[in-house]
């Protein structure tokens, strides 16, 4: 029989639908039940997907909702739903929209992009519920024309009502029982003494609690009370109508919002599941051909209470047999195994380390606990054997069998033998199977057994008490003549037993066991050291594979983005250098302009200066070359190494690398230079002095002015000038600092000396 109810399932189950959000996904977090094997390999890689989300970027945007099947099958049978049940639709209409924007954020799960790009998201019936009815649940009135047109009567009529209220509530003052008017049954009253309601005209409404005041409905109300009912009458079905407008297209749309929260709900449990092993540090184990939980743990007890421990079967031992104290922890190492196999077959993370292999079990049974029945008519002996039974029942090579102190309830000798029988049975069987058992023939039978093996559960014989760590490969004694006087047995009770026990060790294996215990422990021990470091290794190679196959897509992506931002900047400067020679070659360019683009010909020209994949061509100095490059063409007049200097028919020079040259046949006539005509032609004045004179010039005259003579100086390549601008006003001299202050050219300027105009001129420093 499967172990649900030996290992407490359902309280299992429970542990992750209190860390859901959505009804449904507490649901089936509840109702989890043995997966197929191809569903439960989805998954698990979808449970190890979720895991790295949750750490990377918390927890997903998912609704708080509730289950909305009843809602749909209403509003597909034609029934109008209230605004609380719309707006709750709406919202799952949202959420799944918001699902589907975190999934497109996310990097490395494709898992959850799949999901997403099948969810439906329904937005326009989400706009057209958020456009009828408001946050609060009320549907406003821009909802339908006809309601907006009867909310609008019902306030003009209230309007009409409230006008007479004063002069109602004055007329009739020494009459009321409070000086106000209020509301009966959906009609404006006065509250009257019940001795002066014959003095008060108009329609009795009922009596006051305490039958002291009669409410009144005065006779000038009555028309504009029944018309005002009328309209809120007429409001109502208004708002029906708007409702029943509304639940018709829910029920038009009732498989999209099924999907989505049937979806979502999905999504809830993974998301609950990747919480608690966040939580509770556990882990998504594999499928495999052999059992190994490393540092599994009872999850009732809890991570911080339980002691871990590692199981392992696989196909050469497939038989465990835990011997050791009582109260040693035997019981609940086999309910740890058998929850952390059904955990794993519901698809659910477990409570173990890292690297969990679980077989695929068609099985699942277990005989653990007292199984005497009063109303069955079973001894502890008959419902243990009785279950025992039933487990047998359809155990094959793929089964996991957990059986708890193995041939108990009848004397020691018969219990022995049926123990035995019970364990050759199994091994017959071929399936993965562990027992606890006190019997000295069943530690015999696993130490002789090439299929078994024994375990032991640790016992401090310092302190008496159980540590609850399992030992592999060496059976336990079980301390029951320790442990009883420990527990209240009386002394004399407890020594005369030992001394039977004494004077029957010639028969006894117990102290070879106790012997050849000690070197199988000392053995296991060491297979167990070197194991655990061999998968501590192998884990960190893993670990190391994987950050250098992402350190090699980052540097990839990295490169990538390198070269498409060189070959950016490297167009963008070819563009500039462009334009930088196109205007030099314009008619009438200034000369500051024209030194300006030369200046920055040459920075982008030795910037973009790299080796080249072309082969290079034998020049020498004298040769016409243009550049592959560049739209520009010259002589060479200088060779060093790998670069040239080239002057174009302009008369400019330029640096170039000798690779991207190519020897082309001169031009027929020889153009004049740029540097024998048009700078000289730019500099207009033969003779230059060394001072300029300002005075007597307006402002903007006088900027000019400046701006055309320092060109002059740097052609002529002058290093220091005196500007003479005299006091005056001081625009001039502001002017000029201000210039000078804005270009490049100019290295430094200052107030002239005494001897030079002081004040009323500026020394200025070229580069």
């Amino acid at each position: 029989m499967e172990a649900y109810e030996e290992l407490q399932i359902d309280r299992l189950k429970a542990l992750f639908a209190e860390r859901t959000l959505t009804v449904r996904g507490k649901e089936k977090a509840l109702k989890a039940d043995f997966l197929s094997r191809l569903d439960l390999e989805e998954t698990l890689q979808g449970l190890e997907e979720m895991e790295l989300v949750y750490a990377r970027y918390g927890a997903i945007p998912l609704p708080s909702g509730g289950d909305l099947r009843p809602l749909l099958s209403l509003a597909k049978k034609g029934a109008t739903l209230n605004e609380h049940q719309l707006k709750q639709i709406a919202e799952e209409g949202k959420a799944a929209a918001s699902y589907k924007k975190f999934a497109e954020e996310v990097e490395d799960a494709p898992i959850l992009k799949r999901i997403a790009g099948y969810i439906p998201t329904f937005t326009p019936l989400v706009e057209e519920i958020d456009r009828c009815i408001d946050s609060s649940f009320y549907v406003v009135d821009k909802a339908s024309t006809e309601l907006r047109s009867v909310r609008l009567s019902i306030k003009s009529a209230t309007r009409a009502i409230q006008d007479r209220l004063s002069s109602l509530v004055n007329d009739y003052r020494d009459y009321l029982s409070a000086p106000t008017l209020t509301m009966r049954d959906g009609h404006y009253a006065l509250p009257v003494l019940n001795a002066y309601k014959s003095k008060v005209p108009g329609i009795s409404l009922g009596y006051s609690g305490s039958g002291a005041s009669i409410f009144i409905e005065p006779e000038r109300l009555v028309a504009l009370n029944a018309k005002l009912a009328s309209l809120l009458e007429e409001e109502k079905e208004e708002v029906a109508k708007v409702l029943r407008h509304l639940s018709a297209l829910v029920g038009s749309q009732e498989e999209d919002i099924e999907l989505a929260n049937d979806t979502l709900s999905d999504e809830d449990l993974r998301l609950a599941k990747a919480k608690w092993m966040a939580d509770n540090q556990g882990h998504v184990g594999r499928i495999g051909d052999q059992l190994y939980i490393p540092d599994g743990w009872h999850p009732l007890l809890g991570k911080d209470k339980a002691v871990p421990n590692t199981f392992s079967l696989s196909t050469p031992r497939r038989l465990l047999v835990i011997s050791g104290p009582n109260a040693g922890g035997k019981t609940v190492a086999l309910k740890t195994v058998g929850i952390i196999a059904i955990l794993f077959k519901m698809g659910f993370p477990l409570p173990c380390g890292n690297g969990a292999e679980i077989p695929y079990f068609s099985s699942i049974a277990a005989d653990i606990g007292d199984h005497q029945s009063l109303d069955d008519n079973l001894s502890t002996f008959s419902g243990h054997i009785h279950s025992i039974a039933s487990c047998l029942r359809g155990i094959d090579s793929r089964s996991l069998l957990l059986l708890d102190e193995v041939g108990t309830g009848t004397s020691p000798h018969e219990g022995e033998a049926i123990a035995v029988a019970l364990l050759e049975k199994v091994l017959s069987l071929g399936c993965f199977a562990m027992v606890s058992s006190h019997f000295e023939l069943v530690k015999e039978f696993a130490l002789s057994e090439p299929g078994a093996a024994n375990a032991s559960m640790e016992f401090d014989e310092a302190t008496l008490q159980p540590t609850y760590h399992l030992h592999v490969g060496s059976p336990g004694e079980s301390f029951a003549l320790v442990l009883s006087e420990r527990f209240g047995l009386s002394h004399d009770i407890v020594l005369r037993a030992k001394q039977i026990a004494k004077g029957g060790e010639e028969v006894s294996i117990a102290a070879s066991i106790k012997k050849l215990s000690a070197l199988i422990k000392e053995n296991e021990d060491l297979r167990l050291s070197l194991k655990e470091k061999q998968r501590i290794l192998e884990s960190e190679k893993e670990a190391l594979e994987k950050k250098e196959a992402a350190f090699d897509k980052e540097k990839k992506a990295f490169a990538d983005q390198l070269q498409a931002k060189t070959e950016e900047v490297l167009a963008k400067a070819r563009k500039q250098a462009e334009a930088a020679i196109k205007s030099l070659s314009e008619p009438g360019v200034k000369l500051h302009e024209a030194v300006k683009a030369k200046a920055r010909l040459d920075e982008l020209l030795q910037a973009d200066a790299k080796p080249s994949s072309r082969p290079a061509e034998n020049l020498k100095e004298g040769d016409y070359v243009e550049s592959l490059d560049y739209p520009l063409q010259g002589t060479i007049t200088k060779l060093s190494g790998k670069k040239a200097v080239v002057s174009s028919s302009k008369g400019m020079s330029f640096t170039l690398s000798v690779d991207s040259l190519k020897k082309i046949a001169a031009p027929e006539s020889a153009k004049p230079s740029l540097k024998g005509a048009v700078l000289d032609g730019l500099a207009k004045d033969k003779s230059l002095s060394l001072e300029c004179n300002l005075i007597g010039m307006r402002y903007d005259e006088a900027k000019q002015e400046l701006d055309r003579y320092l060109d002059s100086c740097r052609v002529k390549g002058f290093k220091r000038v005196r500007i003479i601008h005299g006091l005056g006003s001081g625009a001039l001299s502001r002017m000029t600092a201000e210039f000078c202050k804005s270009h490049s050219f100019v290295e430094r300027f200052e107030m002239a000396g005494e001897g030079e105009g002081g004040a009323g001129a500026t020394v200025v420093y070229l580069k």
